[in-house]
């Protein structure tokens, strides 16, 4: 793809106070809850690239302004869109083309395998919603004097701005030093000079009427809301009859098609000649003049055949029948009309990319445009899973089509490299920025996310905050503890749990990041202290377990978004030692299930009640490594899947999982979540145990 949408900057606009989104060729992905402002980034996009959206959106009002900045008087909102490549497009290169750092521009040619940056250039766009001339000039004049410049700011109403599309802006508003030299500092009063000539280039050059984005970009977009079905049948966003029009331009050259425009003009006639068809047109005149009187009644009337004899005509008039659908062997095929929503939603999709590659290869098209983009929410709406999958990675293969694309589906986010994501996350109660979980990683630590990122552990990359675990046995019993004992679940408080198997955690956690993905992660391992009593303990995997915990502190030191929390010896150990309550548990849990037999069950009952931690730790790891003779199960996950059966209220969950799900959760609970573990835990205790319950849990203490 030589020229594609590299950089979306958003500035004060709707939920986005400073927000930078940055894409690469081929398929990218947009995460984020409901409500994170999706659909105000493809609406952001298509202020200046789709010429679908009504003139009227480009002129912004005082709802459009970011709620975090307080009062929206005298500030400006920026939408800009980035380019990067290389094109022979004049009209681009005058308008809209500058200069690109070199270090951005070298390393965009390592990505793309070429080996110089010269050939590398970045186009810049922007629409800007700010204060007109007269207004600038007011604020400029009342610099430094706090009365002066307020008196300017009171007077202001949206009647007072101005709506301008730019090129060529070397200014990145995002930045606050930035935006204070071409906007201003409201805090210190200062306001530049509207008619320094300087601080204007900077904003950007006016692009002129003769240059119309959307004539250069050819770009479409699917919405979430969207009755595929209804857009066949329309005319102003059909992509079925974009198609029918450029492949009829050249019809009429073809003598074929000519032969069949006289049948069809020789059909007409005859139908309106028949006889069947005059009667039933006298039959109505009769009717309608019985009805209504001589007089007003018309004086004649016919039914005529209008089958299309204009060559592009009839071709227009043709429609897409499906048969063979779900493998079926049936030879019956449907209108549009009687696919199911998914199939639609498939065939929408897939003209629209028909329709991009016609525009490019065919002679009749006069339409020739730079780049594809195609912007879909929510694609998985109606779509198997598994045809997910395979839509969005063959998709990714077009070099010359960029698809853009925000989804909640685990599925899609599987298939897509972490280079091609943002997530949008809350930066504080009135706005969101974007995260792009790869910035600053290098290549073999991207490489190692993407190998362990399947459809389970993707859903890291919804939630707003993340444990990671080593093993079955957390992965399955700590859910199922703080739901048992509080009596909200993990997925409630916005946090996902995934098992990483063993795998170093380096590598993963480093996506989350101030400069990557701004979501607390909370890592739970163990430190496998050595204990001479108890014979499953051994000093190398203490050894291990030190490194390990070395590694981490030293790895994420500097990195306020990871923190590691370590079991002393094991989950297995720690859960024990943790209280009586747990003891009796695990003594239920292991005599009904026969992990321990009748006649060793009382030695193992005075093993794991004894005081001694060594007998402790070993009972309750014995556990783990012998069958249950009922079902010939072994092993930590199995045994922990059926404990949870034998967890109550009274569990007690070991410090160091509560400390890390209060990380996890941004180190405070919500007034909602409280409430909610208060009438949990206060109705089976009472309200002085609930309050020690909530105590405990925003203290991490035992």
């Amino acid at each position: 793809m030589s020229i594609y949408l590299s950089k979306v900057s958003l500035v004060n606009f709707r939920n986005f106070k400073n927000a930078v989104l940055r894409f690469n060729p081929g398929v990218n992905t947009i995460i984020g809850e409901n409500g994170a402002g999706k659909t105000n980034i493809f609406h952001a996009i298509r202020l200046l690239l789709d010429d679908t959206l009504p003139n009227r959106y480009s002129y912004f009002t005082e709802k459009d302004f970011n709620r975090g900045i307080g009062d929206w008087k005298g500030h400006w909102i920026i939408v800009r869109l980035e380019f990067t490549g290389s094109t022979d497009n004049e009209l681009l290169q005058s308008f809209l083309s500058h200069s690109l750092d070199t270090e951005i521009a070298e390393d965009i040619d390592k990505e793309n395998g070429s080996g110089s940056s010269s050939d590398t250039c970045v186009y810049s766009c922007a629409i800007i919603f700010r204060p007109n001339l007269e207004i600038r000039n007011r604020l400029y004049n009342a610099r430094g004097n706090r009365d002066k410049v307020r008196s300017v700011l009171n007077e202001i109403t949206i009647h007072d701005y101005e709506s301008i599309r730019v090129g060529k802006g070397s200014s990145d508003f995002s930045k606050i030093d930035d935006y204070q030299k071409c906007v201003g500092d409201f805090e210190n009063l200062f306001f530049p000079n509207p008619s320094d000539k300087e601080i204007e280039k900077k904003a950007g050059t006016r692009i002129s009427k003769i240059f119309y984005l959307p004539r250069e970009f050819n770009t479409s977009y699917i919405d979430a809301l969207r009755d595929v079905q209804r857009s066949f049948k329309g005319h102003y966003k059909n992509p079925l009859r974009d198609i029918l029009e450029v492949e009829s331009s050249g019809i009429e050259e073809d003598e074929s098609f000519k032969d069949i425009v006289d049948m069809a003009d020789k059909l007409n006639t005859s139908i309106n000649e028949n006889e069947k068809v005059n009667n039933l047109a006298q039959n109505i005149l009769s009717t309608y003049k019985e009805a209504v009187g001589s007089i007003y009644s018309p004086g004649a009337l016919s039914i005529k055949s209008q089958l299309p004899v204009d060559t592009k005509d009839l071709f227009h008039a043709l429609s897409i029948y499906l048969g063979g659908l779900n493998s079926s062997r049936s030879n019956y095929q449907g209108s549009i009309e009687e696919l199911s929503l998914g199939h639609a939603n498939m065939l929408y999709i897939s003209l629209e990319l028909l329709e991009f590659k016609m525009h490019k290869v065919s002679e009749y098209s006069s339409f020739k445009p730079i780049s594809n983009i195609l912007l879909i929410e929510e694609p998985e709406s109606h779509i198997h899973p598994h045809i997910q999958k395979v839509l969005f990675s063959n998709i990714g293969n077009d070099e010359d089509i960029q698809v853009i694309y925000s989804t909640h589906s685990p599925q899609i986010s599987e298939i897509s490299n972490i280079k091609n994501v943002n997530i949008v996350v809350p930066d504080d109660c009135e706005s969101w920025v974007a995260c792009n979980p790869s910035l600053g990683l290098k290549e073999s630590e991207i490489i190692s996310v993407n190998r362990f990122l399947d459809v389970t552990r993707c859903n890291l990359l919804f939630a707003r905050g993340v444990i990671l675990v080593e093993g079955d046995a957390e992965e399955m019993l700590i859910p199922y503890l703080i739901k048992k004992v509080y009596g909200v679940s993990l997925d409630e408080l916005g946090i996902s749990l995934i098992n990483n198997r063993g795998v170093g955690f380096e590598s993963l956690a480093s996506i989350f990041h101030a400069s990557r993905v701004q979501k607390r992660c909370a890592i739970i391992t163990d430190l496998d202290t050595y204990d001479a009593g108890n014979k499953f303990s051994t000093q190398d995997a203490e050894k291990l377990g030190k490194a390990r915990k070395e590694n981490l502190e030293e790895k994420f030191k500097d990195n306020e978004y990871v923190n590691a929390y370590f079991a002393n010896y094991t989950f297995e150990v720690d859960f024990a030692l943790a209280g009586q309550e747990n003891i009796d548990q695990i003594c239920n849990f292991a005599k009904e299930n026969k992990y321990v037999v009748n006649s060793a069950f009382e030695k193992f009952k005075d093993k794991i009640n004894s005081k001694d931690i060594s007998k402790v730790a070993e009972a309750s790891l014995e556990i783990t490594d012998k069958d249950d003779v009922n079902i010939g199960k072994t092993g930590k996950g199995w045994s922990a899947l059926v404990l949870c059966d034998y967890i109550t209220k009274e569990t007690i969950i070991p410090s160091y999982i509560l400390k890390a799900v209060l990380f996890s959760m941004g180190g405070r609970i919500s007034d909602d979540i409280k409430q909610q573990i208060s009438d949990y835990r206060g109705a089976a205790f009472g309200n002085d145990a609930a309050t020690r319950a909530l105590i405990k849990l925003e203290s991490g203490n035992e």
